[in-house]
C-alpha cells in the first residue's frame, strides 16, 4: 500500500484573510503561510487571534503549528482554559516562562501542546499540537 501525502499549506498565491497577526509575523520573522485547512483544528486550541500555520490530519487526530498573539505564559493560560472547557483533562503540565508544555486528554485520546516563544518576541508565541496516536516523550 503507497502513502499519499497531502500538503495543507496555502498556496503562495492563494489570498487570505486578515488574522490581526501580520504585524507580529512581519516583526519576529514567524511563518506568513497559512495552512489550506485551518479548520482541522478545533477552536479549542485557537484563542482569538490565532494564525493555523500548518495542520494535517493523522489516522486518529491531527498536528498542527500554531501562531499566538501573546507570550507564551498568556497563551499557556488561555489554551489551559479553553481545553478544559472543552472537556480535555491535564495530566501534566509545565511553564517555564519561554517555553511550556501541556499534556492533555479527552475520550482516552492523548493531546500535547508545546509552546515556545516566537524568537525575540515576548508578545508572541508558537506551538505544535498533536492530537491521538502515541504521546510524546519529553
Amino acid at each position: 500500500m503507497t502513502a499519499t501525502s497531502v500538503s495543507t499549506s496555502a498556496p503562495a498565491s492563494a489570498p487570505a484573510a486578515k488574522d490581526g497577526l501580520e504585524r507580529i509575523v512581519a516583526r519576529c520573522g514567524l511563518a506568513k503561510d497559512r495552512a489550506a485547512t485551518p479548520e482541522l483544528v478545533p477552536a479549542a486550541f485557537k484563542p482569538a487571534h490565532t494564525r493555523v500555520v500548518a495542520a494535517q490530519k493523522t489516522a486518529d487526530g491531527f498536528s498542527a503549528a500554531l501562531i499566538y498573539d501573546r507570550s507564551v505564559t498568556e497563551a499557556y493560560a488561555a489554551l489551559q482554559a479553553s481545553l478544559t472547557a472543552a472537556g480535555y483533562t491535564v495530566s501534566r503540565s509545565e511553564n517555564e516562562g519561554r517555553d511550556a508544555e501541556l499534556f492533555l486528554e479527552r475520550d482516552g485520546k492523548p493531546a500535547e501542546v508545546r509552546l515556545s516563544a516566537a524568537r525575540a518576541c515576548a508578545g508572541a508565541s508558537q506551538a505544535s499540537v498533536a492530537v491521538g496516536g502515541e504521546p510524546e516523550g519529553d
